[in-house]
């Protein structure tokens, strides 16, 4: 399997990204280890404990030392200053009092973020220094893991992806959570961030690297903006939001927004109930489909998907360029997720279709995952299609707006099976619902 890295997110925004390992001339120094067998509640599930001088190393000292890099400065830092803050870094007594492979893992971890501050993406080592420095941070993270702690290291982002800017972000595991495909059993963490970083709308990210899998995560602080901005609107009365320029404001994006959101709405109504938070309710209910999500990316990294034939006409290339990958997870990750929602498979849907309401020429993985889904949705609902929605190289709004009425108006029940039953054509296999533990 060729290495990659999957990002997803739900609503506001959900992406998946795929990282191809590049390698430099020469063996790889460092190689992410066999993971220890994981102990407490990342092997039963629940919320891990917590360790103050662990959780302040992550939120202060890592971030403050990451942020010496060249990647941040654009030119190199006081050799003096560095020096002086990776040595404080490497001495941090908090890892050592949790056993030698943690402090060894740590101790791996500063020098290799050491290593790479003061590289430029020029550098012909870069590329290889780079996925080093993921690996040793995947290392600890698997130690952390081991030990039972609740603590995870995102490196993900470092390097020359566009979508994020480069840091190294710790994160505090609140809970951890298992899911079912039948038998097959998926974890998925729900993590925290411990330090402040610029705004994402990413609500969960699943990483594979080679043939191994590591953990699918739902990001809580995504969520609780979701939540705050989006659905907290819609349950006052607004209208869904679809799109963000001048054709957001006319009759038809007017009439979907309205239509959308009283589908919404009505979901909640069921869901929340007499809940006595209904706000709380809410965030559970999201987070549990996002985690649906990220799970069904998980379960992807473990066998070969077929390429539809419809993605393979909307954009063309190989099965496996990055952004074929990409868009193929994100279709059979999108479908499975509102098919496996109890709750709110119409908050997943047109969160996913303003992906497609979106102005202007930038054809987004999302945005071929909205058309193919809505067409796919429209026609196991047998409701008239007025024309394919992606069609001379664009993607036609005012098609796309005619089919939210109708598809909105339907049941969560028939939503569902129509979502599953698309996924089966789609990839030529039954689908199999996830469910929680």
């Amino acid at each position: 399997m060729l290495r990659r890295y999957v990002l997803v997110t739900l609503a506001v925004g959900v992406g998946v990204t795929a990282f191809f390992l590049v390698t430099d001339a020469g063996p790889r120094r460092f190689e992410r280890p066999k993971a220890p067998a994981a102990t407490g509640a990342f092997r039963d599930g629940g919320a891990p404990p917590s360790d103050p001088a662990i959780e302040r190393a992550l939120a202060v000292a890592l971030p403050r030392v990451a942020h010496l890099s060249f990647a941040y400065l654009g030119k190199d830092a006081d050799d003096g200053a560095r020096r002086h803050a990776v040595a404080a870094l490497r001495a941090e007594p908090a890892f050592g009092q949790h056993g030698e492979p943690l402090h060894a893992a740590w101790i791996g971890l500063v020098d290799g973020l050491d290593h790479w501050m003061t590289m430029a993406q020029g550098d012909r080592s870069f590329r290889g220094t780079t996925e080093e420095l993921r690996a040793h941070a995947d290392a600890v993270s698997d130690q952390l893991a081991a030990a039972g702690l609740g603590y995870t290291i995102d490196a993900s982002s470092i390097g020359d992806h566009n979508r994020r800017r480069a840091d190294v972000v710790g994160y505090r595991v609140e809970k951890v959570a298992f899911v079912y495909a039948n038998s097959e059993r998926q974890r998925v963490l729900e993590l925290r961030g411990l330090a402040r970083t610029e705004p994402n709308n990413l609500l969960g990210r699943t990483e594979v690297k080679a043939e191994e899998l590591a953990e699918p995560v739902v990001l809580l602080d995504a969520i609780d903006d979701k939540v705050a901005n989006l659905v907290l609107p819609v349950m006052g009365g607004l209208a869904f939001p679809i799109g963000d320029d001048a054709w957001s404001h006319g009759p038809r994006a007017r009439a979907a927004g309205a239509a959308a959101a009283d589908a919404i709405r009505r979901e909640l109504a069921i869901a929340l109930g007499d809940a006595a938070d209904p706000v709380g309710r809410a965030r559970e209910l999201v987070t549990a489909s996002v985690r649906h999500h990220e799970a069904q990316h998980g379960l992807d990294a473990d066998r070969k998907l077929t390429h539809p034939d419809r993605l393979a006409m909307l954009i063309g290339g190989k099965a496996n360029d990055p952004f074929a990958l990409r868009a193929r997870l994100e279709l059979s990750a999108y479908l499975s997720q509102i098919a496996s929602d109890m709750w709110l498979p119409q908050l997943t849907l047109w969160s996913l279709a303003r992906h497609g309401f979106k102005g202007g020429h930038v054809h987004s993985e999302e945005m071929f995952v909205a058309a193919i889904v809505v067409e796919g949705l429209a026609r196991h609902l047998q409701i008239a299609a007025p024309g394919a929605i992606f069609h001379d190289g664009e993607l036609d709004r005012d098609r796309l707006a005619a089919l939210v009425g109708p598809i909105a108006a339907r049941s969560t029940l028939e939503l569902r099976s129509a979502a599953a039953a698309v996924w089966t054509d789609l990839f030529d296999e039954k689908l199999i619902r996830i469910v929680d533990q």
